[in-house]
């Protein structure tokens, strides 16, 4: 088993409808198309549950949760396809400044590195050295890096 990180609505459901808490296990039969309902989706990190969340689930409200579970696919970095997952506990979402944030989206954008104009026009807006909720840094970021 394999530390991840899932996340879900405010009431703990996945877009799939399946209701997660704390001791939580599900299976799925891994099928061939990582896009296929067939894999119960998680991330390897916090940061990156909470960053790809406006262009993968869409929670408005979401909930992270540690976990444990059977890796059996990675899509790019951005996330894993499992066909195990057993939710532990409830964490709270990780913060961070909007600079790192604006960098780490931009990376996992394929992006070598971030052009100043976009780290210059994010400290122009005040946007920098001030910790965010990861929501907020994320659509910010996504908007920028497009």
């Amino acid at each position: 088993m394999t530390t991840v990180y899932k996340l879900t609505s405010a009431d703990g459901r996945s877009n799939d409808d399946r209701r997660w808490g704390p001791g939580a296990t599900y299976t799925a039969a891994g099928d061939e198309d990582p896009d296929d309902p067939g894999w119960i989706p998680a991330y390897t990190h916090a940061l990156l549950a909470v960053l790809l969340n406006p262009v993968h689930a869409d929670y408005h409200s979401p909930c992270l949760w540690l976990a444990e579970a059977v890796i059996r696919v990675e899509h790019c970095g951005l996330g894993v396809g499992c066909t195990s997952l057993t939710t532990l506990e409830r964490m709270p979402l990780p913060l961070a400044r909007a600079e790192s944030m604006a960098r780490e989206a931009l990376a996992r954008r394929n992006a070598a590195w971030v052009a100043e104009e976009t780290i210059d026009a994010a400290r122009a807006a005040g946007d920098l050295g001030r910790p965010l909720p990861l929501t907020e840094i994320a659509a910010w970021a996504c908007g920028a890096a497009a």
